[in-house]
């Protein structure tokens, strides 16, 4: 034994410096392996290594590859340089992985670089809802760093490293190897189909840390035109032939063509507000139900409601805006309207203005929030944009005396504010106001005097757990904002002739939190929508007075309430996504024709999505390209929807803004 141990001994002492750097290697290529497995939302704090290993699969191979070509330009180093050279590396890619994997539980992808430095984003104030997404067991991440410290340590003071030089034939090969990774790195980021990954799919192929080198390489191509291909061109036409295929008037029982025609719009945008909270109730430990969004559930009895697979990506909340304002998907690498802030569209602010209506958006955000001021005005045809930053420095909530809530300008505040741009119209003006209310941001951090004004019960409390209790008291915050801003629009007339769009932007708490929801048994029997697996869905409200009836077009039971006083009068089993928004809205006014856009003599529509009203297919394309849903194979070119729309965006299809 005595032996075999003496034996060990020597072979970790003779090839120490060996073992030193190939632990290293494999330390890098595990964590990159766990930050794919967490970048799925079913895993998003578990460390799941052969479900990681699996979603890697063959990209194991130029991840290795590309380590192995990081770590041996420590060969050009002498002495204990060359160590010093490896353990940068394994650093570097410990801390962007580490950095990266919060971002990717926020935003479903890794952050950019070049996102972080353009001017546009200085100001952002999303920093609090990133770091929410840190959980203690992260620190695992960083429990190898503590061994390399002690090998590196005990390698330097027992003269264990090998020191011996190399030889110049070894040198000039790395020097070749650095010529092969800069050109590898050249060819990664000019290339088309690297470039239609997502930016998760990135992270596999390379790690981390290549993707923000290719990250920083792209930069000299900032809003540079992608060529659009014939065949690409060819595939969009038979998209739009597929679309028009799958569009049945008689499917639309309710007769909902032109039902808004000629009507007002209003639009408020809901920061992560899911489908379970509309029309449902929450039972304290009194035994008193309350409803959680009452002022909503009044417009119900007259609107059409939508329950949607969230589509958004990299721009999150600003995606919900492309999808709703174009009809175009995201782009799948980067955040649209940050780096493709010059390409054109066509809105529906455009149509809109059009059609003489004076068109305005105001978000609680501050413009510089995902480039707004950059996008809103000059790219989406408003006639103007305000942001949450020019709302009165002396103005309150005149409901419990706050000013912020969640990190923004409390709702209230936002919506008396709009309230003050809505008195400028005339009675003649007709209008489309787009408003992107903040209040049920993340971290949900509601505060102490809006839950006591609502539930205030420490018992249920701990039994949802203190993040879907406070998200819940929110959700109630918001709808208690908008009923007070429709009581006062309606009391100055403008209800009779204005259709209300309320709608969620993306996913709220079973999104980000379904971990930190403790769903006990008890509730899980009462409130279905409590479990941490529950899918979920964003709600799309269309009301207005013309329209009979609660009716809901959605994928499943837990899409819509389980309160018998809100049944809907009818209910369509459909799949559907956030990019089926406008093609829905355009047909009910009417307005369906208008997006259309002519290039080379060829005439297109530009809305890629279905009208949810007319569709007889059952899919969605989320954000990473999973397919909800299946699409009949007579329809496969409906599969390349997101490809296709990400292509029209970067190659400028519909035209580019001047500078």
């Amino acid at each position: 034994m005595k032996n075999v141990l003496m034996k060990i001994k020597d072979f970790f002492v003779k090839y120490y410096s060996v073992i030193f750097v190939v632990m290293m290697l494999l330390a890098c290529i595990i964590k990159q392996i766990y930050f794919v497995a967490m970048s799925d939302n079913n895993y998003h704090f578990a460390f799941k290594f052969f479900y990681g290993l699996s979603h890697v699969g063959w990209y194991i191979i130029p991840l290795t590859i590309t380590y192995i070509a990081l770590f041996s330009f420590g060969l050009l180093f002498n002495n204990i340089g060359r160590y010093l050279w490896v353990s940068v590396i394994y650093i570097a890619a410990t801390v962007f992985v580490f950095a990266d994997l919060a971002y990717t539980r926020f935003f479903q992808g890794p952050s950019s670089l070049f996102w972080r430095i353009m001017p546009h984003n200085a100001n952002n104030n999303v920093t609090m809802s990133i770091w929410v997404h840190y959980s203690p067991k992260d620190v695992l991440f960083f429990i190898d760093l503590i061994v390399f410290i002690f090998m590196f340590i005990w390698g330097i003071i027992y003269k264990l490293f090998d020191y011996r030089k190399v030889k110049l034939v070894s040198k000039l090969g790395t020097i070749l190897g650095s010529i092969f990774m800069i050109c590898f790195i050249s060819i990664i980021a000019s290339n088309k189909t690297v470039n239609s990954l997502n930016a998760t799919k990135k992270a596999s192929a390379y790690g981390n840390l290549i993707y923000h080198m290719i990250d920083i390489a792209q930069l000299p191509n900032y809003n540079a035109n992608v060529k659009m291909s014939n065949s690409e061109k060819i595939s969009y036409e038979k998209y739009e032939t597929a679309l028009k295929a799958d569009s049945d008037a008689s499917l639309d029982t309710l007769n909902y063509s032109n039902i808004l025609a000629d009507s007002n719009l209003i639009v408020l945008q809901l920061e992560a507000i899911e489908s379970f909270v509309i029309g449902n109730t929450i039972e304290t430990s009194d035994g008193v139900k309350h409803e959680i969004t009452p002022n909503i559930n009044k417009l119900l009895n007259h609107c059409l409601q939508l329950n949607l697979e969230e589509q958004v990506h990299l721009g999150n909340s600003s995606d919900c805006d492309l999808m709703f304002m174009t009809g175009q998907y995201p782009v799948s690498s980067v955040i649209t309207f940050n780096q493709y802030e010059k390409s054109d569209y066509v809105s529906l602010a455009d149509v809109f203005n059009s059609k003489g209506y004076k068109t305005s958006y105001l978000n609680g955000a501050y413009g510089s929030t995902w480039n707004y001021t950059g996008v809103m005005s000059s790219t989406l045809g408003f006639n103007e944009a305000h942001y949450g930053n020019e709302v009165p420095a002396d103005w309150v909530d005149d409901i419990y005396g706050l000013r912020n809530v969640c990190g923004y300008i409390s709702d209230n505040c936002l919506l008396r504010y709009e309230e003050e741009i809505l008195n400028k119209y005339s009675d003649t003006d007709k209008f489309y106001n787009h408003i992107v209310l903040c209040s049920s941001h993340l971290p949900y951090h509601c505060p102490d005097i809006i839950n006591e004004g609502f539930l205030n019960d420490n018992k249920l409390k701990s039994k949802l757990g203190g993040y879907l209790y406070s998200y819940i008291s929110l959700a109630h915050y918001v709808d208690e904002c908008i009923g007070r801003f429709i009581n006062s629009i309606e009391g100055k007339g403008l209800l009779d002739n204005t259709s209300i769009v309320i709608m969620g932007d993306h996913g709220g708490i079973h999104k980000y939190m379904s971990n930190r929801t403790k769903a006990k048994t008890e509730g899980k029997k009462k409130y279905k929508w409590m479990t941490s697996g529950a899918s979920y869905s964003v709600p799309v409200v269309i009301y207005n007075k013309n329209i009979n009836g609660y009716n809901v077009i959605g994928n499943n039971g837990s899409d819509y309430n389980y309160n018998d006083k809100y049944k809907p009068t009818t209910y369509q089993k459909k799949i559907g996504g956030q990019i089926d928004i406008l093609p829905t809205l355009s047909y009910m006014y009417g307005i369906s024709d208008d997006f259309k856009y002519t290039n080379n003599s060829k005439t297109l529509s530009t809305l890629m999505g279905r009208n949810m009203l007319k569709t007889s297919l059952n899919y969605s394309i989320k954000s990473t390209g999973y397919i909800t849903g299946s699409i009949p194979s007579d329809y496969s070119v409906l599969k390349k929807g997101k490809y296709l729309s990400n292509q029209l965006i970067k190659s400028r299809y519909f035209g580019k803004k001047d500078a």
